[in-house]
């Protein structure tokens, strides 16, 4: 049976478009947007309106950036970076150990029950998405009666750049990775509104 080249070209077009479609959707579910929640290309979008989404899809505890700085100086707290190792290694805040995003809360616990030092513990990823869904899922495995709390850090790696907090990339300065395409314009709208404020 032989196929002509008006078939095989729709049968390819076809393929590319669903591949096109699966990537789309798969960046977006990364992030959240795909399910309606918020669209990092939308000029509304407000680092503090993303904040308030996340925290409406996951409610756990918030620890906000400068109770961060100053806990995260006096060596108080458990720094966790939610990224991948692209965004860890082009920039963290100093003193952070970075954990898969997608990772179990079990397997969390076998490796870094180590850092169970009597210290609170927080997770920060670019705004909040993929720590607030990683603190969510390690709450539920976390002692009723244990006094230690895991907290995300609101706005995330974003809002501790944009209130003009250093990161660090070995003994460098280190400087912040946008996460994808979309997000990278959500950063430099982010930016400029605050060069405008300057």
């Amino acid at each position: 049976m032989s196929f002509g080249k008006p078939f095989v070209l729709v049968v390819l077009g076809t393929l590319f478009a669903m591949i096109v479609a699966g990537t789309l959707l798969y960046n977006g579910s990364r992030t959240g947007y795909a399910r309606g929640e918020m669209n990092p290309r939308d000029p509304s979008l407000t680092l503090s309106r993303a904040q308030e989404l996340i925290a409406q899809q996951y409610p756990v505890p918030q620890a906000t950036p400068q109770t961060v700085a100053a806990t995260a100086a006096a060596g108080t707290v458990a720094l966790f970076d939610v990224r991948t190792a692209e965004e860890f290694e082009k920039g963290h805040i100093d003193g952070a150990v970075r954990v898969d995003p997608g990772m179990s809360a079990e397997d969390f616990f076998a490796t870094f029950g180590r850092f169970r030092t009597g210290k609170p513990a927080i997770f920060y990823c670019s705004v909040g998405y993929r720590s607030s869904e990683l603190v969510a899922r390690l709450v539920p495995h976390m002692k009723t009666s244990s006094p230690i709390g895991k907290f995300n850090l609101s706005g995330g790696a974003f809002r501790w750049v944009y209130e003009g907090r250093e990161l660090v990339s070995g003994h460098e300065p280190g400087e912040l990775h946008p996460f994808n395409v979309e997000w990278s314009e959500f950063l430099s709208r982010l930016m400029a509104t605050k060069t405008a404020v300057q």
